[in-house]
């Protein structure tokens, strides 16, 4: 992929543990800025429609968005989420806010689940998180 000057625009991408492909983004997704307090989930904010000087925006892929909404306690209140799970084995990758939210163009990504593409050739993939095995 190349910007508009002809630079080429490195695309990052990011697989679930199971291997399925599910983000491609113009940079490096621990570079994201991190939900901060209140929230306790450390997820990095993925915005989805900002796109980057090189004109190339963030691609969720084969991501299915669970059709309830989960209410999550907060300190400051409740937060409602939509879930996102990975299409192929169904681990949660992340979630967006209520669509009454201002932040209806952000998803949030969980830690831990995702490994980049080089890592999964490598066989370097991360063991399935301690948040994914638990039972709500």
């Amino acid at each position: 992929m190349e910007d508009s000057a002809n630079h080429p625009v490195e695309v990052n991408t990011y697989h679930c543990i199971c291997t399925t492909l599910v983000l491609a983004i113009p940079y490096k997704l621990d570079s994201l800025p991190a939900r901060a307090a209140p929230a306790q989930d450390q997820s990095a904010i993925l915005p989805l429609t900002a796109k980057t000087d090189a004109n190339t925006e963030s691609r969720l892929q084969n991501i299915t968005e669970d059709r309830k909404h989960l209410v999550v306690r907060r300190e400051d209140g409740f937060e409602k989420r939509t879930i996102l799970r990975c299409n192929r084995c169904h681990l949660v990758i992340g979630y967006k806010l209520a669509e009454d939210s201002s932040d209806a163009n952000v998803a949030y990504i969980l830690p831990g689940g995702l490994v980049t593409t080089d890592d999964m050739q490598k066989g370097n993939t991360p063991p399935t998180p301690a948040w994914a095995t638990e039972k709500a």
